[in-house]
């Protein structure tokens, strides 16, 4: 089983990339002033953030927005509201938590909405 962290609604999934995959099918996203954003909370503005340097930490996503954490060193992830997790180096799926929002109209008929703290 794959190792997992966890820090409100996000989850990281260590799973390593295919070589092939590498750079044809993944690009690697931008920083926003210098942090790696995981993930922004809508309501209070806070972030998860990756606290490394570009050279040991890199965000990526496909075609599709998965997107991969790569780690050359043990990182810290940090948040206002949350504890820091402490994550090994490896190479991670980022996982933002979803919540299935129903159509009043139709009762099970809805759409997915990304939780945000």
């Amino acid at each position: 089983m794959a190792t997992t962290y966890r820090q409100g609604d996000v989850l990281l999934i260590e799973q390593p990339l295919p070589r092939s995959w590498l750079p044809v099918r993944l690009s690697k996203v931008a920083r926003d002033a210098g942090r790696l954003v995981l993930a922004y909370g809508e309501v209070t503005g806070h972030a998860h953030v990756i606290d490394a340097p570009e050279s040991e930490a890199t965000l990526l996503s496909d075609k599709d927005n998965q997107r991969f954490l790569n780690l050359v060193r043990d990182v810290d992830l940090v948040h206002e509201e949350h504890d820091t997790i402490k994550v090994p180096k490896g190479t991670y799926r980022v996982v933002q938590q979803e919540q299935f929002v129903p159509d009043p109209a139709t009762r099970n008929i809805g759409r997915s909405l990304l939780v945000g703290d």
